[in-house]
């Protein structure tokens, strides 16, 4: 597959966890739900929702050309096109399935204080799952050990998520 498929793909996995994400958001915002952390912005759902789209893609590019950058480094040769793909699969499905649809059912169910209190439990597990994932997609392309290859993704999903970190409450 051409490189441009396999960037549109990894940009596309992220993508089908930050719309519902957004969608939460915004039922978050019209619910008149104010996070806990405090926030510069008048409405900071609504901004959030607007802006998750673009900051996940952000996260996504920066992680893959940050681990793309330190496989290079330490001599191996990598295709950037399947590693934005996978690093892609790595982020998106975690962040849906262990942490936007659980988060999703405690706000229907339970409000927005049954979410707080998943909140641990999700939060670690999609960590979890991204760092297996992330490994996954690093020795799936060189020999590089699993520990090796969790100290790059980290390095890659640490630096990646900072401009998220500031926006998401």
């Amino acid at each position: 597959m051409a490189i441009e498929g396999q960037l549109r793909q990894g940009l596309l996995q992220v993508q089908l966890a930050a719309i519902p994400w957004s969608l939460l958001c915004l039922e978050l915002a019209e619910a008149g739900h104010r996070p806990s952390a405090p926030s510069p912005f008048g409405d900071p759902y609504t901004v959030q929702a607007l802006a998750l789209p673009l900051l996940l893609g952000l996260q996504w590019c920066l992680c893959t050309i940050l681990v793309f950058s330190r496989c290079i480094t330490a001599g191996h040769r990598v295709s950037l096109g399947k590693l934005a793909r996978d690093t892609g699969a790595c982020l998106g499905f975690p962040l849906l399935i262990a942490f936007v649809l659980p988060d999703y059912l405690a706000w229907r169910t339970g409000g927005f204080s049954a979410m707080t209190q998943i909140f641990p439990i999700t939060a670690l597990l999609c960590l979890v799952l991204i760092g297996l994932g992330g490994v996954r997609t690093i020795q799936s392309q060189t020999p590089l050990s699993r520990v090796v290859a969790l100290k790059i993704f980290a390095h890659g999903l640490f630096w990646s998520s900072l401009p998220i970190l500031v926006m998401v409450r």
